[in-house]
Parts: C-alpha cells; sequence; structure tokens
C-alpha cells in the first residue's frame, strides 16, 4: 500500500508541474496515462478506503472552486474526467492530415 501512495504523490506531482505543456499531442498523451494510472493507483488503495482517513481535495472544471471530498470515488471520478479531458485535447491538437482525422475521431 506505501507503494500505491508513493506513486500517487509522484503522478500528482507531474500532474502539477507549470512547464507540463498542455498542447502537444505527445504530452498530452503522456498526461493521459499518468491519469490512468493514478485511476489504478486508487482504485486499488480503495479496498482499503475503510480504513484510511484521507480528504481529497480538486478544483471544479466548470467554477474553479476548489471541492474536498473524504470518497475515495471522488478522486477517481476526477481521474476518469481529466483522462477524458487529456484524450480530447489530444485529439484537437493532432496533425489531422492522411489518416488524422480518423485517428483523432477516436478520442472523441
Amino acid at each position: 500500500m506505501q507503494s500505491e501512495i508513493t506513486e500517487m504523490a509522484m503522478i500528482r506531482s507531474q500532474l502539477l508541474r507549470p512547464d507540463v505543456v498542455k498542447t502537444s499531442p505527445e504530452q498530452l498523451h503522456k498526461i493521459k496515462d499518468l491519469y490512468l494510472q493514478n485511476y489504478r493507483n486508487f482504485l486499488s488503495l480503495s479496498k482499503y478506503a475503510p480504513g484510511l482517513k484521507f480528504t481529497f481535495k480538486t478544483r471544479s472544471a466548470f467554477t474553479g472552486r476548489q471541492l474536498e471530498s473524504d470518497s475515495i470515488d471522488a478522486e477517481l471520478h476526477t481521474c476518469m474526467f481529466n483522462y477524458a479531458v487529456a484524450s480530447m485535447r489530444e485529439a484537437v491538437y493532432q496533425d489531422l492530415k492522411g489518416e488524422g482525422l480518423k485517428s483523432a475521431s477516436k478520442y472523441f
């Protein structure tokens, strides 16, 4: 369990870095993979959730206001939402020439 918590902290610090380019398809693919790994880590941690006391903090994508929850489900949903957003952004910034449009449409 300690390894999952350490990995989650590392992933979160990578996702919150200010130098992350959010308009590069390659960078967005890496971000998407980080959100997916974070989801998997929280999912494995959820079996211990009743005995753990965590407060999860995030910001609303619509209002920008900070949200707090004691439920691990909130973090799981946040990871999946951010994964979907990164997928769509990856499609938007792809080169659409040739098979690019067909490839990009898979992300929506």
